[in-house]
């Protein structure tokens, strides 16, 4: 064999060597893909996840599956993606509690998701909406917080409705009642939908919910809206003022990203979060979004990585300061 063919020959494998991944990565997906959601259908984070997945099945010419796996405040769902093979097949579309929220609320060694998960993209934001029943007195975040020190000097409990303890709603109600200088009396809820109910009923006075839940209610005149928690003003409801205008530096906004299990290449992280941004600009998906009350968002991996960080710390500090234990 010649120097020159032995040459030609080596420059072949390295051309094979390198042009692999780059193949694989430029095919893939190649078979169906499943989005594992670890709730259950309808709310939120279930919409968000049929949404994408509609999205990019039309993206990538092959099926998303949306795969509900509830329980364990999202632990359940959240573990089994942690288990799969890092192929880019199986994706958690997971709300922001279950993987900064939990760890910290549940006693589980075996769960630490910001190292069993690879951080892909951020998909929304949200903020919500501080509601009472229309027979509570204020108009107000101002009157609000006057009605409650009022009923605080009268030993006379102010409650608040939650759907479970560690959501978003909860925790931002924490800060709340802290940030105001208020008491009040929380009740949790087995999901939003009851406890929305109870304070439709008049049964608790004040809740703080998604605009998916309490929206309708809204517009009834069911509720009445006072401010959101989001920094900015809702498109939505953009006569309602944030909380933060009255209360200052209040915000609670919580977010739904894409995972994957851990160890999943960069180039697979970083190929799906650019079809994730595809489908998230889509005049189609923006709307339905925005339609329900969530802002879309679009990150690259390191930077989703990076906010999950940030968040983790965050969460962490709120319920460290409310002092918001869970049991499992």
């Amino acid at each position: 064999m010649s120097e020159l063919t032995r040459r030609h020959i080596s420059r072949l494998a390295l051309v094979a060597l390198f042009a692999g991944p780059t193949f694989a990565q430029s095919t893939f997906p190649s078979k169906a893909v499943n989005f594992v959601v670890p709730v259950t259908t309808g709310g939120g984070t279930d919409l968000v996840a049929r949404q994408l997945a509609k999205s990019l099945a039309d993206q990538w010419r092959q099926p998303v599956v949306v795969e509900n796996k509830p329980g364990a405040s999202g632990i359940i769902g959240s573990t089994a993606v942690a288990k799969r093979a890092p192929d880019g097949y199986n994706l958690l579309v997971a709300y922001d509690g279950a993987i900064v929220a939990a760890p910290v609320l549940v006693n589980r060694p075996d769960y630490t998701p910001l190292t069993q998960l690879s951080p892909i993209s951020q998909v929304s934001l949200q903020g919500y909406a501080l509601v009472v029943h229309p027979s509570v007195p204020v108009n107000n975040v101002a009157e609000l917080i006057q009605h409650i020190k009022k009923k605080n000097a009268e030993k006379a409990p102010f409650g608040f409705a939650t759907g479970s303890p560690g959501t978003a709603d909860h925790l931002s109600g924490e800060t709340f009642q802290r940030m105001a200088g208020v008491e009040l009396l929380t009740v949790h809820y087995k999901g939003t939908a009851p406890a929305i109910a109870d304070v439709l009923g008049g049964h608790i006075p004040f809740g703080i919910f998604s605009f998916t839940g309490a929206l309708p209610h809204i517009k009834s005149g069911a509720l009445r809206a006072l401010a959101v928690t989001s920094e900015k003003r809702s498109a939505l409801l953009p006569e309602l003022p944030t909380v933060g205008e009255t209360v200052r530096g209040f915000q609670y906004q919580s977010w739904i990203g894409v995972f994957g299990p851990a160890g999943m290449p960069e180039a697979l992280r970083a190929r799906i979060a650019r079809d994730i941004e595809t489908a998230v600009n889509s005049h189609e998906m923006a709307t339905v979004l925005m339609g329900n009350g969530l802002v879309p968002v679009a990150s690259t991996p390191s930077a989703f990585s990076e906010f999950v960080g940030l968040e983790a710390v965050r969460t962490a500090e709120v319920i460290k300061l409310a002092n918001i234990k869970v049991q499992q």
